[in-house]
Parts: C-alpha cells; structure tokens; sequence
C-alpha cells in the first residue's frame, strides 16, 4: 500500500493506523453468498443506535440525528467547534459554461480588493 502511505505521511490525521488501514484496503477476503439485506433490515425489532446516540470514533463524534435540529448538533459537538471547510474552485475565473444559454457563475469576476476580501473571508469562518 505504498501510495496511500505515500499520500498519508502522517497517519495521525487519518484517524486510522496503519494496521486499520491495511485492514480497510488490503486484499478482501469476502466470499459470495446468499445473504439478503432487505430480509435482515425486517427482522431488526429494536434498533441498536437510538436518535441521540453518540459514537466515538477515535477523534471524531457521530450522532444519530438530524443536522437540522439544534439540540442533536450541541449534543454532538459538545460545547467544541467543528474544523470545515467548504471549497468549489475555480474562483474568480469569469466562467461562461459550453451550454446554449452559456450560463456563468455569479460573482464570479470580482476586482482584486473583492477578491482578497472573498479569500479573507473563506479562511475565517470559525469565530
């Protein structure tokens, strides 16, 4: 697996060591069988995981909720800040697209003040 150790100088960051990972990516070892998902999802009569249940995977948190609803997100996050990052470059490339109404991108030829605004901006999302 040289590549994606290649790739993951430091571990560390994926969450998995390198064990895991061989585990995750090394050669499957699953045999085909008749195993029916819809018939085993039927004879589930009490769900495991219940809406507040939070699971603990290594340094990250996932809950069974709904993204929408405050209460599940305080849960989840427990009183700490979330590290995002939203990103659909290109930017600032005044895009015309292929298609007969030759759509563009809004704000998308912004002058260089703007601009630097807009990258300002993007890298200071966390309060």
């Amino acid at each position: 697996m040289p590549l994606l150790t290649d790739l993951l100088k430091d571990l560390d960051d994926s969450g998995f060591d390198l064990a895991e990972i061989n585990e995750l990516f090394g050669e499957p070892d699953a045999q085909e069988d008749d195993f029916d998902p819809e018939q085993a999802l039927d004879e589930i009569t009490t769900p495991m995981t219940q809406t507040g249940d939070v699971w603990l995977l290594g340094k990250h948190r996932l809950i069974c909720g709904d993204s929408t609803v405050k209460a599940d997100m305080d849960t989840l996050m427990d009183g700490r800040l979330a590290d995002l990052v939203l990103t659909d470059p290109p930017y600032n490339v005044d895009y015309q697209g292929g298609t007969k109404e030759k759509l563009k991108i809004q704000n998308d030829k912004l002058d260089d003040v703007a601009f630097l605004e807009f990258l300002t901006a993007a890298c200071i999302f966390r309060p």
